[in-house]
């Protein structure tokens, strides 16, 4: 038998092993000690993971809001919201909780009333986890400028949803947008962005979270910004964006006619959404109505 027909069997006997065991022993506990972290303040587990796998090993790939990789068995998904667990007592963030899940995907923590983290363990440090691609902090009430610049840094995220409640509305310092482009790496890689309701108005809080208007998120596809206060500015703005593909602005400030030829130079845009806004018509100049009316099919209003 050759040596490369010898390293598959041990490869096959080593996953083998791992379907019949479950998850690593080394994440479970990381588990039970995130379990004991966001425990209530009476005491009660918001996250209820027990339970054995057929061959009576303690098995956490069966645990609720727990995936793991077929593959390799490692936790490549946790979703933690409070549409499963309840939100619970307010809870300061500790990245180093997640750091043992080194193959995590994705990380889902919407309503989790986040209001900050432990010193040092903010979400900057989920840099550390190279296949990190989507983290969902909807609904925490934590200010968006504190998000933003612990999050611009992890670069390997795809899939960024952020968001408060629509009658929520934050003020961030144009100043600010300037200092956080300088420290900020930028998320290159971002293809969805959800920034939902903080009632802002100014699209540069957004570059600085690409690090410069001029330099990431040049790959962003999707970008909800729903129950903001942007008026009919923004469709200009949004140039910097050449490959965004699907855009909602649901319920801000884009009032009277709107300029087709702005909306026509987003020149990958298949959808648009654009209810709860008071717009009278669509304004467009001799030679751009085809392209215009070819858009204006996929606009909801």
């Amino acid at each position: 038998m050759g040596m490369g027909n010898i390293k598959l069997l041990l490869l096959a006997f080593f996953l083998i092993v791992i379907v019949a065991n479950g998850c690593w022993e080394e994440e479970r506990n990381a588990l039970l000690e995130l379990q004991a972290n966001i425990m209530s303040s009476n005491g009660e587990l918001l996250v209820d993971w027990e339970g054995y796998n057929a061959n009576g090993f303690i098995d956490c790939c069966f645990w609720e809001s727990v995936k793991c990789s077929l593959e390799t068995g490692r936790v490549i998904k946790l979703s933690l919201g409070s549409e499963r667990f309840g939100s619970g007592d307010d809870w300061r963030f500790n990245a180093s909780l997640f750091l043992p899940f080194k193959s995590l995907q994705f990380l889902l923590l919407s309503n989790r009333n986040i209001i900050g983290w432990t010193k040092n363990e903010g979400f900057s440090k989920l840099s550390q986890l190279p296949n990190l691609i989507e983290v969902d902090l909807q609904f925490n009430p934590i200010h968006p400028k504190v998000l933003l610049s612990s999050l611009c840094s992890i670069s390997s995220l795809e899939v960024l949803k952020l968001g408060a409640d629509a009658d929520t509305s934050f003020s961030i310092p144009t100043t600010y947008n300037s200092r956080m482009s300088k420290k900020c790496g930028g998320l290159t890689n971002l293809r969805q962005l959800w920034f939902e309701g903080y009632g802002i108005s100014d699209i540069n809080t957004l570059f600085a979270l690409g690090g410069g208007a001029n330099s990431g998120l040049r790959n962003l596809e999707k970008l909800n910004l729903n129950y903001n206060n942007f008026n009919s500015t923004i469709f200009s703005s949004l140039k910097v964006f050449p490959s965004l593909k699907q855009l909602e602005l649901v319920d801000n400030k884009i009032n009277g006619n709107i300029k087709m030829n702005d909306i026509i130079a987003l020149s990958n845009l298949k959808h648009l959404d654009l209810r709860g806004n008071n717009i009278e018509r669509f304004v467009t100049t001799k030679g751009t109505q085809i392209n215009a009316v070819a858009l204006i099919l996929n606009v909801l209003f």
